[in-house]
């Protein structure tokens, strides 16, 4: 990792929208081991038909779909903008030459077999890498595969097809953005963009992240990473990307599942911490915990914009949470904000006579909708606030939808 990112790879960049935005696609091969994986992945691009035409070659023996099929790529007539492989690895050099020679923009390689297997698999990784070139753009090997939700594209192997959202998540393991898929479906998260990488053998995470900062479906970015191939690439668009939508990161150095990634002292390896060091220079949000990751991904979908600074004003109606939301905040160098003396005066008649008001806003026992909608009016009126937290504890006759549906109509209206 540290080696990748004080001696980036340079590299001319070439168009990549073809991945996400093709117009014809080709599925090359199939899976003699697992054919209901390459069935499944069949199922998932006819069910949600695009602005895409499919072609078959090399298909499964029983095309249920009624597909046009063809013994090659040449043997399409249509030019062809996306190629997806599922054949095995060992074939793969030359539907890759076939790609080239039809001048195919992009491959996505969904099969196994090439690192994990060794020498030999290392050896095809270069093949393949030589034989593409410049011509021929490649997401994989070892991808789980790319959805474009808002193109209806769905080149997966997975079952699970997310709610249409506005947060792209990228991810280097396809457990990880499976757990992630799965979870979303029960929190009720949508998604823009699904992108599985697998081996950075082309592609790499700064053309993504460039392409995905001018999406207009995309509004924030989520990534998992476990290495670079063009850290330089990565640093520039994330540093640029990051000012306008935000993008949290969780790494394989940052988790607290791999063992790999703590000295023998238990501290944290200088890889570990140039990579830290390297996304608060560019602006990403680093997160330690998956759980941490999820819960930000969860708060990205459903907020309808983002707070202009980190100054947050907090308003409960009790003292314990409240106190207990300050130190978390302030644990992760955030703000509370100062409360102009004029905001101060207009919150007085809101809280206790024996108090101050101050940042937390104490509202006491108080449950009233009346009393709620008014201190997140002043709240929201003050220039020194740039988000506000709203913290209920139900109390006896507390009418919570009341409450819900006065905070929703003022935040609307923010």
């Amino acid at each position: 990792m540290l080696n990748s990112i004080l001696d980036p790879r340079g590299g001319e960049h070439q168009t990549i929208r073809a991945f996400f935005e093709p117009k014809t696609i080709a599925v090359v091969g199939f899976n003699r081991q697992n054919p209901q994986l390459d069935r499944t992945l069949l199922n998932n691009l006819y069910d949600n038909p695009g602005q895409h035409r499919l072609y078959l070659v090399n298909p499964h023996p029983d095309n249920r779909l009624d597909l046009p099929s063809y013994s090659s790529l040449p043997d399409i007539q249509a030019a062809i903008d996306l190629v997806i492989i599922t054949a095995p690895a060992p074939e793969i050099p030359a539907i890759i030459a076939q790609s080239v020679e039809k001048q195919v923009k992009c491959a996505l390689i969904l099969s196994t077999g090439f690192r994990e297997t060794g020498q030999m698999g290392e050896n095809l990784l270069r093949e393949i890498k030589a034989i593409a070139g410049q011509k021929l753009r490649i997401i994989g090997p070892h991808s789980s595969g790319i959805s474009n939700l808002s193109q209806n594209l769905n080149a997966t192997f997975s079952p699970i097809l997310p709610k249409t959202g506005s947060i792209a998540l990228i991810s280097q393991s396809g457990a990880i953005a499976a757990a992630v898929l799965d979870w979303s479906l029960s929190e009720n998260v949508g998604f823009s963009h699904f992108i599985s990488l697998g081996v950075l053998l082309d592609v790499d995470w700064g053309e993504l992240l460039y392409y995905l900062g001018d999406d207009p479906q995309t509004k924030s970015i989520v990534i998992y990473l476990e290495s670079l191939n063009n850290a330089r690439s990565f640093l520039s668009s994330a540093r640029e990307v990051a000012l306008n939508k935000p993008i949290i990161a969780i790494s394989r150095h940052s988790t607290d599942f791999d063992p790999t990634s703590l000295s023998h002292a238990g501290k944290l390896t200088s890889d570990q911490l140039t990579l830290s060091a390297a996304f608060a220079r560019c602006g990403i949000v680093e997160v330690q915990r998956l759980a941490d990751l999820l819960n930000i991904t969860q708060v990205l979908a459903k907020i309808p914009r983002f707070p202009r600074g980190k100054r947050l004003t907090i308003i409960s109606n009790g003292v314990a949470p409240a106190l207990l939301a300050a130190s978390a905040l302030l644990a992760e160098d955030g703000q509370l904000a100062t409360l102009n003396p004029a905001t101060i005066e207009k919150l007085a008649p809101l809280v206790p006579a024996d108090i101050v008001p101050q940042n937390p806003i104490d509202l006491r026992r108080s449950s009233d909708p009346d009393s709620y909608a008014r201190a997140l009016e002043i709240a929201l009126a003050d220039a020194h606030t740039d988000a506000v937290l709203m913290i209920l504890s139900p109390r006896f006759n507390t009418d919570l939808r009341e409450i819900a549906l006065r905070i929703a109509s003022i935040a609307q209206n923010s």
